[in-house]
């Protein structure tokens, strides 16, 4: 049987897709979560989403992932594909994330400053 010819009654096979306004909101939280991010870290969007493994690069993935992932409740796999990684490094960066707020001030600091500003961006929403 061919994906075109299905028995009466079935269901199609095609994934449905979700709501226009699912898709909004993730694009604003992954756009408020980059600028909060960048600017909390001090570096640009491109390097944040690059696969470039320096530590300043790395901490500041761990950023975004906690950020989106912790603060907003983004499920995994969604800010993965943000990200452009799978949803286990996702886990682990925000796993890592929360660690390291409690042992090291500079890492607290950086992301204390994402997740103020971050939540600034957010409750602007509109104008992202």
């Amino acid at each position: 049987m061919t994906t075109t010819e299905r028995p009466q009654g079935q269901p199609s096979r095609r994934i449905e897709r979700e709501p226009i306004t699912e898709l909004h909101a993730d694009t604003d939280i992954r756009r408020a979560a980059l600028v909060a991010t960048c600017a909390a870290c001090h570096v640009e969007e491109d390097a944040l989403l690059s696969h470039n493994r320096e530590r300043q690069l790395a901490d500041a993935r761990k950023i975004f992932c906690y950020l989106t992932r912790t603060v907003a409740g983004v499920p995994l796999n969604r800010v993965a594909a943000m990200l452009g990684r799978t949803h286990a490094s996702v886990y682990y960066a925000a796993e890592t994330a929360a660690e390291q707020m409690q042992l090291s001030y500079e890492f607290r600091d950086k992301a204390e400053s994402a997740i103020e500003l971050f939540t600034h961006l957010l409750n602007r929403g509109h104008e992202l």
